[in-house]
């Protein structure tokens, strides 16, 4: 565990990124978009490149997969369609709960921590895994990419979910792999808290602001059982 900055409130809650936080997804979203590209007789790429590639929804994965000269808004609008299809069979083919995640889980309930989940994955997928990997977590509220709805690092889901929560910001951690997972905490007033077994690497969540860096799902307990005594 790395401390970043002071953490000087109780934290009542703790909100989670879903994609490199609770679980590695990244073989199946990979699998999914080569899948397509080569379908298409275009590029594909490797499983590793992905995880700079995804964390801000489909349609910025599309962008960002498709040759130059093949871009454009009706062709992404394809690939994203062909991709729900398919990722809607493909999503649990070898997605797993990174070790230790489901223990965590229950700890912090169990220690009265109110749960959340908040990610750019459409809300749809999101619910899907959620319940899949894990229907014994009484998690508060889980959201995905609404229509309509700012994605993080905007607030407003955020928001949202601190309000389900009954709690202030401030006495929420917005959990994360993510540079856009700290911004987000930052965006929203809550506690910002990397974990270093994800997609990103350390210095990108150090440089967004992050309070603490954890290196396993068994710190993240700790952490709220110190800080709660």
């Amino acid at each position: 565990m790395i401390r970043l900055k002071n953490i000087t409130t109780e934290l009542k809650g703790a909100i989670f990124d879903l994609d490199g936080t609770l679980v590695n997804t990244l073989d199946d979203i990979a699998d999914t978009m080569n899948s397509i590209l080569q379908k298409n007789g275009l590029p594909t790429h490797p499983t590793e490149k992905y995880k700079y590639l995804v964390g801000e929804g489909i349609f910025n994965l599309t962008k960002r997969v498709l040759p130059e000269d093949h871009w454009s808004e009706e062709n992404a609008m394809m690939f994203v369609q062909e991709f729900r299809a398919l990722y809607d069979i493909t999503w649990h083919d070898k997605s797993l709960p990174y070790e230790g995640i489901i223990d965590m889980l229950k700890n912090l309930s169990q220690m009265g921590i109110k749960l959340g989940v908040l990610s750019n994955k459409p809300d749809s997928f999101v619910q899907k895994i959620i319940a899949w990997f894990f229907p014994q977590i009484p998690f508060t509220s889980v959201y995905g990419e609404v229509k309509d709805v700012p994605a993080k690092p905007d607030p407003e889901l955020a928001g949202r979910v601190a309000d389900a929560m009954g709690l202030n910001p401030q006495e929420i951690a917005m959990i994360g792999d993510s540079g856009i997972d700290i911004r987000t905490a930052v965006n929203a007033g809550m506690v910002g808290i990397g974990v270093i077994w994800g997609f990103r690497p350390f210095e990108e969540l150090k440089e967004t602001g992050a309070s603490i860096v954890v290196n396993t799902p068994a710190e993240i307990t700790t952490l709220f059982q110190n800080i709660n005594e």
